[in-house]
């Protein structure tokens, strides 16, 4: 199992090399902060997407990724600190962790090593990884493994401080992954080291107290610098072009949003742009990506899902309770190349349900045509599998077509 783990990490690596050796921390935002923090300030010097407040500069991006960085920073300093780099030591937790996730879920080795390279390369993952120098996609790096830490914790260990943990990380790396929350709740819920109602009751407090403290270290730290618990800065960042029109017009989130977001997290395809005059070189990328079900074809085994359908239900209503937001906000993404990388906030939970479903789909009995005389048992079903497998490839290639134009390979 984990010599393929090791060739998907390689893998991984080697398609984001360009990135990764020239990385400088000062233009990642939670290395300024970490920085800042080492001198005893919150406040950050002025660039680009930080929020201007009272003549200060702060980021408005969640702090627990600056955290994170805080003794590299410290070891380092702020150039040599490469975001990058360590968003490739997480990934190396995560696809260790996306296979313990199918281990204890009881799915096949050849699913889950399946589904760990969707994930990974036929996601917008592999874009989050690639342009992890930046604030916005090393955020979605950090914020995957503390979702995928707090499922496995969950279904693990039945523990709900671990779990609770990792989810509050989460949210104090991405804020609507804290409906993840529902999700984990349930697979705590059902472990069997809870035994009695009572026990799953002080499981489930214990989850919750560790993210009501993470939450409130949260509100504490924007009334520090805004003097607003519930202001996070994103209203004082500064914008131009389409998005200050936005702004300007509707705010953060309006129902006027909706059918643009709603038709790249779903309807987009795959779009190639080429220059003038001959429109024959050299092709760009649309900026405003590739939907979820055009970029990653094998989510929709997530429908196959079957188990216990508490679970299920609330897998699902984590997925959607992440994504209704997202849909009334100014900005979907951009920019962004054949993804929607604010998919990835639901993407553990989402998993779990791909994985399921491709688990009950290869079990499926095939029967024989009707005219067919072979009468040899078939227990498994590959024409749903071979397609999944080819799904996952197609989702692969498009991020390999994206990684050779944004390196100009072609």
């Amino acid at each position: 199992m984990w010599l393929p783990a090791l060739a998907l990490l390689l893998i991984l690596t080697l398609s984001v090399w360009p990135m990764l050796v020239a990385a400088e921390g000062q233009f990642n935002l939670h290395v300024a902060q970490a920085g800042a923090w080492l001198h005893g300030r919150t406040d950050v010097p002025p660039g680009t997407d930080v929020a201007a407040f009272n003549g200060r500069n702060y980021v408005s991006f969640p702090p627990f990724p600056s955290l994170l960085v805080l003794p590299v920073v410290a070891m380092a300093g702020v150039p040599a600190t490469n975001t990058v780099l360590i968003a490739l030591l997480l990934s190396a937790l995560n696809i260790a962790l996306l296979l313990l996730i199918c281990r204890a879920w009881q799915i096949d080795l050849h699913i889950a090593l399946w589904a760990s390279a969707g994930f990974i390369l036929g996601s917008a993952y592999w874009q989050a990884v690639f342009n992890s120098g930046g604030v916005w996609n090393f955020s979605h790096v950090v914020s995957v493994t503390c979702g995928l830490a707090a499922i496995y914790a969950a279904k693990r260990t039945g523990l709900g401080l671990p779990a609770g943990l990792f989810v509050g990380l989460s949210f104090l790396t991405r804020q609507l992954t804290i409906f993840l929350a529902i999700f984990v709740m349930m697979v705590l819920w059902q472990h069997p080291r809870s035994g009695t109602r009572s026990s799953r009751w002080v499981q489930l407090a214990l989850f919750s107290t560790v993210i009501a403290i993470c939450v409130a270290a949260y509100l504490g730290y924007n009334t520090l610098r805004f003097s607003d618990p519930l202001q996070t800065g994103y209203a004082f960042m500064p914008l131009s072009g389409f998005l200050k029109e936005r702004f300007d017009h509707y705010g953060l989130f309006n129902l006027h949003y909706l059918p643009f977001n709603l038709y790249y997290l779903l309807l987009a395809g795959f779009e190639l742009t080429f220059a003038p005059p001959a429109y024959l070189h050299p092709p760009g990328l649309n900026p405003f990506g590739t939907s979820i079900t055009f970029a990653s074809p094998f989510i929709f085994t997530a429908f196959m899902a079957r188990g216990n359908r508490r679970l299920l239900l609330a897998a699902w209503i984590s997925i959607t309770l992440i994504f209704t937001p997202q849909l009334f906000y100014y900005n979907n993404g951009w920019i962004q190349y054949n993804a929607q990388r604010f998919t990835l906030d639901a993407w553990p939970a989402l998993f779990v349900l791909i994985v399921l479903g491709a688990q009950h789909t290869a079990r499926l009995p095939n029967p024989q045509p009707s005219f067919s005389l072979d009468l040899r048992p078939d227990s498994h079903n590959e024409v749903p599998r071979r397609l999944w497998r080819a799904a996952i490839l197609f989702a692969i290639a498009l991020n390999a077509i994206t990684w050779a134009i944004l390196t100009k390979v072609i």
